[in-house]
C-alpha cells in the first residue's frame, strides 16, 4: 500500500517505500493510486475553495484521500475519480462543518470574533469614548454658517432642504457643509 506524505513545497506525494506490483490487483492498486496522486493538485484547489485556509485544505485533502484509499474497493473502475474524490471532500467538508457547528452550539468552542470582541472590547469602549468626547468639543467650535448647513445634513435634510431653511443659494450651502466636514475630520483625527 502507498503511503501519502507531504513534501517540502506542501504537496503530496507517495512516500518512497511502495512495494512492486506483482499481480493484476497490485496493478490495479497502483492504477488508482497513481490516478488518485495525480488529483492532488487539483483536490487542494477544491479544498483551498471550500475552506479558504492553507492548513485546513492540507488536512481536508489528507482526509480525502485516506478516505479514498480505505475505500478503494467501493471505486467502480471506468468511473471518474475526479467526482468521486470531490464528494468524498465535500460531504467530509460538511461533517466537519456540522461537528464544529454542533460543538459551538454545546459550548464547547467560541469563535474567533467573539474572542477578539471580548479581548479587544476595553480598548474599543476607551476608543470609542475618546471619539465622542472629540466630536462634542469639535461641534461646538464649528462656526454658526457651518453647524447650519451640518446638523440638517446630518438628521437627514438635503442640501436644497438645507438652503430653503437657511434662505441662501445652494452652492453655500455645499462649501459650508464641505468646510464642516473638513474640519469635524481634522478634528476628530487620531
Amino acid at each position: 500500500m502507498t503511503r501519502l506524505v507531504w513534501n517540502a513545497n506542501w504537496r503530496l506525494k507517495p512516500s518512497a517505500a511502495r512495494s512492486a506490483p506483482t499481480g493484476g490487483a497490485n496493478r490495479q492498486e497502483t492504477t488508482f493510486e497513481a490516478e488518485l496522486v495525480a488529483l492532488l493538485p487539483v483536490l487542494y484547489r477544491y479544498a483551498h475553495r471550500l475552506t479558504r485556509d492553507r492548513e485546513q485544505a492540507m488536512d481536508l485533502v489528507q482526509d480525502t484521500c485516506e478516505k479514498a484509499l480505505r475505500f478503494r474497493h467501493r471505486f467502480q473502475p471506468g468511473t471518474s475519480m475526479h467526482a468521486w474524490t470531490r464528494a468524498i471532500m465535500r460531504h467530509r467538508f460538511f461533517d466537519v462543518i456540522k461537528r464544529r457547528g454542533d460543538a459551538m452550539a454545546r459550548g464547547r468552542c467560541v469563535p474567533i470574533e467573539e474572542l477578539s470582541e471580548q479581548i479587544y472590547s476595553a480598548a474599543r469602549a476607551e476608543q470609542i469614548r475618546f471619539t465622542k468626547e472629540a466630536l462634542q468639543l469639535a461641534v461646538t467650535r464649528l462656526s454658526r454658517e457651518q453647524a447650519s448647513a451640518f446638523w440638517p445634513t446630518l438628521v437627514g435634510a438635503t442640501r436644497e432642504e438645507c438652503a430653503a431653511l437657511n434662505g441662501v443659494p445652494l452652492g453655500s450651502v455645499g462649501t459650508r457643509l464641505n468646510r464642516a466636514r473638513s474640519f469635524m475630520r481634522r478634528a476628530c483625527a487620531v
